[in-house]
């Protein structure tokens, strides 16, 4: 999912061709030097934002006194030597390791992670000799979190450097952290909105974003001049992110008259903290009477429908449950054809169920192809292949204890 919406706001910029992806990482070329603070300001899905200053080989087999080496015996060196060409003396210098898997697997990473903790004395000295005064920032994990970053001063603005060690097979590339994401606005936009009802369901806001980044791919030369729909707008998060990315004219609607409420404070509230211009037009409205409703044609789709009872005595009639927002979904998209323009995109989720040992998700596919719509790839070109993305061509979005998951589905409209 991250990935996707990477692919969305990158676009052509990155060379994909190019790109390595794990789980954990992705390491691409980019050709425009986007700005990573506003790169991250603007993505949902991207912890941290680094750079790549050295590429350190790996042969397999290479040994020294009879011992597999994790790192070359410079590397404590260069780490020191970049370190100290990159802070000044006037500040107090801090530093710290992150270590990620990116293909290179668990025995690997975990040994470069103790190589790299065994020579972090050394350079704390070896950095104090040359006059900084430096603090050396430890976590029990291999990695350290955004928050650690920011609050401990880990950011070059902060005279700060964090050493991100990303473990290939063959090779480990060494970078440093240049931004990482505004936790703090995060968990304000989530907790600190006024209408919230927990009973309900809530999108997460980092998920609303990815959506939006995704549905809005298509629009970047005109996206000043787009409009985007949420038909079932819930407390407006969907909404409220789509302002945030500076959306200027957005609708929303919901069949709940406490739903469209809760909306219209979230972007009044909104709208005061970020203070820019925005039309945002939200109604009580069945999302089966939509274009009666919205009677303009809308550049985008994004949204997240009702998802069936969160509980298990709700869901003992699965076969039931799924029928019926099969039915629902299938009304949805007869109604987004009339609403959308050409080429068009709709962001989807799509819910996926686990009791017990029964699995079954709402295929909606053939109902939204009926209705004039199909599924693309949100994945760029040069990447579809690629074993991580082999199983994620729904961008799936739960915990792996969780009975009602979240399946995040593209279509574009023909």
């Amino acid at each position: 999912l991250s990935l996707a919406e990477c692919a969305a706001v990158l676009g052509d910029a990155a060379e994909w061709e190019r790109a390595t992806l794990s789980r954990e990482v992705l390491v691409v070329p980019v050709r425009d030097g986007a700005d990573p603070h506003a790169l991250v300001q603007r993505l949902g899905g991207t912890v941290k934002i680094a750079e790549v200053w050295r590429t350190i080989e790996l042969k397999n087999g290479e040994r020294k006194n009879g011992e597999q080496r994790a790192l070359p015996d410079d590397v404590d060196a260069a780490i020191g030597a970049f370190i100290l060409d990159r802070t000044t003396a006037d500040r107090k210098v801090h530093f710290g390791f992150s270590v990620h898997d990116a293909g290179g697997g668990m025995a690997r990473t975990r040994d470069v992670h103790d190589a790299l903790r065994r020579g972090a004395a050394t350079q704390k000295a070896w950095l104090t000799e040359h006059g900084r005064k430096v603090r050396w920032v430890t976590s029990r994990e291999s990695t350290l979190s955004s928050v650690v970053v920011a609050k401990n001063d880990l950011l070059p603005e902060r005279n700060g450097v964090e050493v991100l060690a990303l473990v290939a097979a063959d090779r480990v590339l060494l970078a440093r952290t240049l931004a990482v994401q505004p936790f703090e606005e995060w968990g304000t936009r989530d907790y600190g909105r006024p209408g919230r009802d927990a009973r309900a369901g809530m999108l997460p806001p980092k998920l609303a974003r990815m959506m939006v980044n995704i549905g809005i791919s298509n629009l970047e030369s005109r996206i000043s001049k787009s409009v985007l729909l949420d038909p079932f707008c819930g407390s407006g998060t969907v909404l409220t992110e789509a302002m945030a990315l500076g959306i200027p004219r957005i609708i929303g609607t919901d069949a709940s008259a406490d739903a469209a409420r809760d909306a219209t404070a979230n972007v009044a509230w909104l709208g005061e903290r970020i203070r820019t211009r925005h039309e945002v037009i939200i109604t009580q409205c069945d999302v089966r009477k939509l274009s009666s409703c919205v009677r303009e044609r809308v550049a985008a789709i994004v949204t997240e429908p009702l998802l069936g009872p969160m509980d298990a005595r709700g869901l003992h009639d699965l076969d039931r449950v799924v029928t019926e927002l099969r039915s629902l979904y299938t009304a949805a998209f007869v109604q987004f054809a009339r609403v959308l323009a050409p080429r068009g995109r709709v962001v989807f989720i799509a819910p996926s169920f686990q009791i017990g040992n029964r699995s079954r998700a709402v295929d909606i596919d053939a109902d939204a192809e009926r209705s004039g719509f199909r599924r693309v790839s949100p994945f760029p070109l040069a990447m579809r292949d690629h074993p991580v993305l082999r199983d994620a061509a729904d961008l799936p979005y739960a915990r792996a204890d969780q009975r009602v998951g979240r399946r995040v589905l593209l279509f574009e409209r023909e």
